[in-house]
């Protein structure tokens, strides 16, 4: 039984591995960066509604209790 060994490297995919995981990386952070960026507007947006919002339901709950208590 005769057993031949090789000096050549042996192929290993720990650099395409690498490289997949690099990319993987790159992709889930580009979509967090997208993700953020539209919570912000609608945070933004909500905070808005409710600047506008709060005084108007204010008035109407004071009309309100004004009439039922008058």
């Amino acid at each position: 039984m005769q057993h031949t060994v090789s000096s050549a490297p042996a192929a290993s995919g720990i650099r395409d591995d690498s490289a997949e995981q690099l990319r993987l990386e790159a992709d889930f952070q580009a979509r967090r960066a997208a993700w953020q960026a539209r919570c912000m507007i609608h945070d933004r947006r909500i905070g808005h509604k409710l600047l506008i919002a709060a005084p108007a339901m204010t008035v109407t709950a004071t009309i309100v209790n004004l009439v039922m208590i008058g």
